[in-house]
C-alpha cells in the first residue's frame, strides 16, 4: 500500500474511506480495520493478530501481516485472519451464495455492446439485495453433530446466522461423503463384514463409528475456527453432546428428522 500523506479530497469533500473501503484517520495517520489499526508507512498492523495462525499454514503465522502479504488479491475486512474470511469452504458456500450477482456481472463482461451505467447500476442492486436479504434473515439453531450424521434431534443447539450456518453445513456434509466412500471400500476388502442397514446408519450403530464421526466433526470445526461461534457457542454445545452421541443419544434407525 502506497504511503499517505497530506489530506485526501474528492470533489472538494474530505474523503475518509480509502484502500477497501476503510476508515482512514488523518491525525494519526492510520488505516482502521476493526479490530486493529494498519500503519501504511511500514506496511503492517501496529499490533499483533488475535488469531495465532494454524502450524499448516505457515503464511498465517505472520500475525502484524496484512491479507498473508497480497493486499493485491485479498483483503482482511475484520483485522483477524480466520478460515472463516479465507477459506476454500467459505470461498465455495460465496460462489452459490452470489451465483445470481455472477450470472448478471459475467452478461455486462461479455456483451457484445460496452455496459451502460444501467448495467452498473443493475449489478450493484443484485449485491446489495443479496447483503440485505441475508442480514435480514433470523437466526438458526444449529446441530452441532447433524441429524443426517445421526446426531440426536433433541440435542443442545447453537444459535448462528443463516450465513454461517449454511457455510458449516457444506462443510459438515463432507464427512458424510467420507463415510460412506470408507464404507464402500471396506466391504470390497472384506465382503462378509456388510451390514443390512445401509450407509451411514450402520457405521453410526457403533460406539466405535460414532467416535469416528465425532472425531471428523470435532476436526472440522477446529480447522475452520467454528468453535466460539454461536450462543451458546458451538464448543460449548458440541462437547456436551459428543459423549452423549457417543454414548448412543442418537436419530437411529432413521438418522432423519421426525415428519
Amino acid at each position: 500500500m502506497q504511503e499517505f500523506t497530506g489530506s485526501i479530497h474528492a470533489g472538494g469533500w474530505q474523503q475518509s474511506h480509502l484502500f477497501a473501503g476503510e476508515y482512514w484517520d488523518q491525525d494519526s495517520q492510520l488505516l482502521y480495520l476493526r479490530a486493529r489499526w494498519y500503519d501504511p508507512q511500514i506496511g503492517r498492523f501496529i499490533s499483533a493478530d488475535p488469531f495465532e495462525g494454524r502450524q499448516r499454514d505457515p503464511r498465517s503465522l505472520n500475525r502484524y501481516g496484512y491479507a498473508h502479504g497480497d493486499p493485491v488479491q485479498g483483503r482482511d475486512p475484520t483485522g483477524r485472519m480466520t478460515l472463516m474470511d479465507s477459506g476454500m469452504a467459505n470461498a465455495a458456500f460465496a460462489t452459490l451464495a452470489m451465483t445470481p450477482i455472477l450470472v448478471v456481472e459475467n452478461q455486462i463482461a461479455h456483451s457484445q455492446n460496452k455496459s451502460s451505467v444501467w448495467d452498473a447500476v443493475v449489478a450493484t442492486l443484485v449485491r446489495a439485495a443479496s447483503d440485505a436479504y441475508s442480514r435480514a434473515l433470523p437466526p438458526e439453531d444449529h446441530h452441532t453433530i447433524p441429524i443426517y450424521l445421526c446426531g440426536s434431534v433433541a440435542q443442545r443447539t447453537s444459535e448462528i446466522t443463516w450465513r454461517q450456518h449454511k457455510l458449516i453445513h457444506w462443510g459438515l456434509g463432507l464427512i458424510w461423503v467420507r463415510v460412506t466412500v470408507a464404507e464402500e471400500m471396506a466391504d470390497r476388502m472384506i465382503p462378509f463384514g456388510r451390514r443390512t442397514n445401509p450407509e451411514m446408519m450402520r457405521f453410526a450403530e457403533t460406539p466405535m463409528g460414532r467416535g469416528a464421526i465425532a472425531g471428523l466433526i470435532g476436526e472440522f470445526y477446529e480447522e475452520g475456527e467454528f468453535m466460539e461461534l454461536g450462543i451458546p457457542t458451538i464448543r460449548t454445545a458440541f462437547n456436551l453432546e459428543k459423549p452423549l452421541y457417543i454414548g448412543g443419544k442418537t436419530s437411529l434407525p432413521g438418522c432423519k428428522r421426525p415428519r
